[in-house]
């Protein structure tokens, strides 16, 4: 098989049909007198069907059906307070019922023999989805697990999180903490509580990726005599997922800002400077933290 892809050189087993294997063989060691150096460690023959006839037709669907009960207690209220909830602006419990990750898969298989078996030519389809698992759709996972919470017990983390947060986190790291006011526009400066402030990254990661893989394919040999054969074969194989992960952001590369920056408001000059640093625009110690989050989540991989 070819490389995986330009950039990996691993072949890709996924294009393999799997309803045209007939069987797998396995040899560990040794196998470099029959395969060459590459097989020093062994090697992995996929057997696929040769002389197939008939129509062959499978199909399969599956999914995945979770309760989120993790301390098995059917009030909400007491259920946030097992899990140590300290971060309520970005937790969000999920349903205590969640059906998710549908699979779908089909493939069509047919075959013929020619010239009164001498031959044979044996076709290929198939047809693969997956749908998305998110780490929101589980109680376990819907927040970053932080410190246990000692108000709830030693067994019980709470809900943390990463000071790169959507507000921001504005800090020299001594003196001051400060994020933006989400419900002043001008974006004054308050202080800035991880138990509120922090970010979830956890919710938008997957634990499954969507999928759609679709391939077909054509194996055919003839028998020229008992001493020659002659065989072809194409495969062809288009699949599209896509990955995401949080947002990323800046994480405190600055270090400093000057106390007369006309992009500080008043107020948040005089936070962070005094008035005569304010009046020689000295430089001061500002580390920023802020996450992209209206950027863009994910992207897709095709091969």
């Amino acid at each position: 098989m070819p490389y995986g892809s330009p950039a990996i050189a691993a072949a890709d087993l996924n294009q393999i049909p799997a309803v045209m294997v007939e069987r797998v063989e396995v040899y560990t060691g040794g196998a470099s007198a029959v395969y060459g150096a590459d097989a020093v460690a062994g090697v992995v023959n996929f057997i696929m069907r040769k002389n197939f006839e008939g129509v062959r037709v499978d199909a399969q669907y599956g999914f995945y059906q979770h309760e989120n009960d993790f301390d098995g207690v059917g009030n909400i209220s007491q259920e946030i307070a097992r899990r140590g909830l300290t971060n309520p602006g970005e937790f969000r419990l999920p349903d205590n019922n969640v059906r998710d990750g549908e699979t779908s898969q089909f493939s069509l298989v047919v075959g013929t023999d020619v010239d009164g078996g001498r031959g044979n030519i044996t076709g290929y389809f198939t047809y693969r989805e997956n749908n998305p698992v998110f780490q929101a759709d589980r109680d376990y996972s819907a927040c970053a697990a932080g410190a246990p919470n000692a108000a709830s017990g030693p067994d019980t983390f709470s809900c943390g999180g990463s000071a790169t947060s959507s507000g921001g986190y504005f800090t020299d790291f001594a003196t001051y903490g400060y994020t933006l006011n989400p419900n002043n526009p001008a974006g004054e400066f308050i202080p800035y509580n991880p138990n509120i402030h922090a970010y979830n990254y956890a919710p938008i990661n997957y634990y499954m990726r969507p999928e759609e893989r679709y391939s077909f394919g054509v194996f055919a040999n003839y028998e020229l005599n008992r001493a020659a054969e002659v065989y072809t074969q194409l495969m062809f194989t288009d699949s599209s997922t896509l990955a995401q992960i949080a947002p990323s952001g800046s994480f405190f590369n600055n270090d400093s800002i000057n106390c007369g920056n006309p992009l500080l408001s008043a107020q948040q000059s005089a936070l962070i400077c005094t008035p005569a640093q304010i009046a020689a625009d000295e430089d001061v110690l500002f580390y920023v933290g802020r996450r992209t989050s209206k950027a863009a989540r994910g992207f897709r991989t095709t091969t």
